[in-house]
């Protein structure tokens, strides 16, 4: 009978139970770093999606159509730069003479001009018209007045009609006056010399191109206005909208038509005319086969094209238009449209984006307010905020651009 060593079994029992128990470790081992992996993985996943939050299309672009008609919103920057003349700052030396104009201003018949001025209020304030100013101080109707600037406002020395106002029409224009180009005359020339703009002598003119001719008769004006023959019905009110202007400067341009008239097509009158610059098209200007509103009453502080950066310095493309006039001004849709974006977006501040017909988009930066929500449907003319200074501005204004499928294109391609 073989002879079975007892200690040698245990041994070996011993033996085959430690493997088991080491393999068992190791599994155990293995299943701990799988977890741990699985929570590592799921951690940088999170963080992933934090950091990559700012960048990601808003859930609120749940339409496939929307989505694809902003997607560039976010990359893109709509420019932001802002009037080169909005914010005057005077030096003390004149700040000090003009205080104590101020002091004495009521007795001498001036007034000097405050920040957020214009000939219009200054006429309201002082009860009398804004071409009474205008002639006193032989500007133009239209002129952009400058902080500090002495306006004389006294009538009591100035030839007036028996009732102490002007109201015909002919006696603030040149009636069927022509002059004749001579050797070394330009259109800027001519209009300084009678203190109009240059658009002014192409809208009265219908000059298509700004060169001109020795002896070349040209009609010539003290102010600034553009003939306009009435395309169909329309009310003065909608023409105010229309050409950027007040119902006071088209009444005072046309003396028989009252605030409440309606004009039938085929009417001719005349339209102040508010465009510094030089004109590359004098024909009635429509947006998808209509007239289109002014986005808001004011000033044109900045045009369309390459310029100097004014708050940056560098030479960048200024890719709208910018209208400067007081906090809180009216911002309307130009047209009929959908509200695709209404939200604060950087260097644009406040910023709307409507959504119309054939690929256009017209957007409406530097709100002080949106009133619109996205997704909204708006009408013509209808109110969609009010005009501030918000994002990296230097003043109050609005930025006004137009893009018709992704491209940017100059927005008085569309505005009267």
């Amino acid at each position: 009978m073989e002879r079975i060593d007892l200690l040698q079994l245990y041994n070996v029992s011993q033996k085959k139970r430690r493997k088991y128990r080491l393999n068992k470790n190791r599994f155990i081992l293995a299943t701990l770093l799988i977890v741990m992996l699985s929570i590592l993985s799921m951690l940088v996943v999170s963080i992933s999606k934090i950091s990559q939050k700012s960048t990601e299309t808003p859930n609120y672009l749940y339409d496939i159509e929307e989505y694809q008609a902003v997607i560039d919103v976010f990359d893109i920057n709509f420019e932001e730069t802002v009037p080169q003349e909005v914010e005057l700052h005077i030096p003390e030396k004149e700040l000090e003479i003009i205080n104590t104009i101020e002091k004495n201003e009521i007795d001498n018949g001036t007034y000097v001009v405050r920040k957020g001025d214009s000939l219009w209020s200054i006429s309201q304030k002082f009860n009398i018209s804004v071409h009474q100013i205008a002639r006193l101080n032989n500007i133009s109707t239209t002129r952009v007045l400058r902080i500090g600037q002495i306006l004389k406002i006294d009538l009591s020395g100035e030839e007036q009609a028996s009732s102490g106002e002007i109201n015909n029409t002919e006696q603030l224009i040149y009636d069927g006056d022509l002059y004749t180009v001579k050797k070394g005359d330009s259109l800027w020339t001519i209009a300084q010399r009678y203190r109009i703009y240059v658009s002014t002598l192409q809208f009265i003119n219908n000059l298509k191109k700004t060169n001109l001719t020795i002896g070349q008769k040209l009609k010539v004006s003290n102010v600034n206005y553009r003939p306009f023959t009435v395309e169909n019905d329309i009310s003065i009110r909608e023409l105010s909208e229309y050409f950027n202007c007040s119902l006071d400067e088209i009444i005072e341009l046309n003396t028989k038509y009252s605030e409440h008239s309606r004009l039938k097509k085929g009417t001719e009158l005349l339209i102040p005319n508010t465009n510094p610059f030089i004109l590359t098209d004098t024909k009635i200007k429509k947006f998808n086969n209509e007239m289109t509103y002014w986005p808001a009453n004011g000033t044109i502080a900045s045009p369309y094209g390459w310029r100097k950066h004014p708050v940056y310095g560098t030479r960048s493309f200024h890719n709208g238009v910018d209208i400067e006039n007081v906090k809180g001004t009216n911002i309307k849709a130009v047209s009929a449209g959908k509200v695709i974006f209404a939200s604060y977006k950087g260097n644009s501040g406040n910023l709307v984006i409507i959504q119309h017909k054939n690929g256009y988009q017209t957007i409406y930066a530097h709100l002080d307010k949106i009133i619109v929500k996205k997704g909204s449907n708006v009408k013509q003319g209808e109110i969609i905020g009010k005009m501030g200074d918000t994002g990296v501005s230097t003043g109050v204004h609005l930025h006004f651009g137009l893009r018709r499928n992704g491209k940017f294109e100059n927005p008085m391609n569309i505005l009267n």
